[in-house]
């Protein structure tokens, strides 16, 4: 063991340049006859390892040193100082800082965090210590760590047994956004019931595309389409109280309104009121043909009586005429 002691310590002395040797010697429990372990450099930096850290410990200006049996405080497995600033450290409850960025796979990191890889698992994998449960991402975007009131989460919600990807303020106080394995989303709702999108929530927007599935109902134009009369809609809205095809107030409130086919059963109810207008027009415009044939009637029959007005009149004036002559010659005679 003493000559184990001997080649470290010539290992640190030869990497700190120092040139002096010192003997450890360690008592019968192994242990080293030294609380502490100082190597100095050419320019005054030291590499420090010790049982305990004190007042009577202090090195200056050390650029690496190790911590043991620290009653006052934490242990350092390893951590590094620039002056009396700590740039990393490695401590024995697990958890480690770094002042500065950390890259993986990168010599020149430009973040914090800058992992430069080609994995097929993804270049970050985040693995919880049980199955089925939360292993996420927070944000937190106030400047006290502790500070979770105003915190996001993205990653796997524990509540569904890993088979979805959510975004919340928590991930077990529900999520506003949830993307499920079989490629659904759903924004306000957990469950999108086999929908793609499922909101819970109104939805504005300033253009939607649905794009229809065959049958769009261009056939009701076609001569071989059945146009049901009128007196067939009335009996029929009579009977059910909505238009033929159309979901009934009750079938809306069930099931909700499908976009796609209420779209293609307007435009259907309007393609064929405009067959039903383009009957009336024909049938307005065969009556108006009717009704000037009989006008024109009306007014060469007009004429008609007027000339034989004309010719009552020119008759009356030749009656008349005709009965002062004979009046006339009546007066005559009975004077002779």
């Amino acid at each position: 063991m003493k000559r184990s002691y001997i080649i470290l310590l010539f290992a640190l002395a030869f990497s700190a340049k120092a040139f002096s040797q010192t003997t450890l010697t360690e008592d019968a429990n192994g242990v080293l006859n030294t609380t502490k372990i100082v190597t100095q450099t050419s320019l005054g930096q030291t590499f420090f390892t010790g049982h305990q850290i004190g007042t009577g410990y202090y090195t200056s200006a050390p650029i690496f040193q190790a911590i043991t049996d620290n009653t006052g405080g934490i242990n350092y497995f390893y951590s590094g100082l620039s002056g009396s600033t700590t740039t990393f450290s490695v401590r024995s409850d697990g958890q480690g800082y770094f002042a500065g960025n950390v890259g993986i796979g990168t010599a020149t990191p430009q973040a914090a965090l800058s992992i430069k890889a080609t994995l097929a698992n993804g270049m970050l994998r985040l693995t919880p210590t049980t199955d089925n449960t939360e292993a996420s991402i927070g944000f937190n975007t106030h400047a006290n760590e502790s500070d979770f009131t105003s915190n996001w989460v993205i990653g796997p919600g524990g509540w569904n047994s890993g088979s979805s990807f959510i975004i919340g303020t928590t991930a077990y106080n529900g999520p506003l956004m949830t993307f499920f394995t079989s490629g659904n989303i759903g924004i306000g709702a957990s469950d999108t019931k086999g929908y793609k999108l499922a909101v819970n929530g109104s939805v504005v927007a300033t253009s939607i595309t649905v794009k229809s599935y065959a049958n769009w109902p261009d056939y009701v134009f076609k001569s071989s389409y059945h146009l049901p009369s009128l007196s067939e809609v009335k009996t029929y809205v009579d009977l059910n109280h909505h238009l033929p095809e159309i979901p009934s107030e009750k079938e809306i409130a069930t099931n909700g309104l499908n976009l796609g086919d209420i779209d293609r059963l307007l435009t259907k109810k309007v393609e064929e009121l405009t067959l039903y207008l383009i009957d009336k027009d024909k049938q307005l415009n065969d009556e108006k043909e009717v009704n000037d044939v009989q006008e024109n009637k009306i007014d060469s029959q007009a004429n008609i009586i007027k000339d034989l007005a004309l010719q009552l009149k020119s008759q009356q004036v030749q009656i008349n005429e005709l009965k002062e002559l004979i009046a006339h010659f009546n007066i005559k005679h009975s004077e002779n």
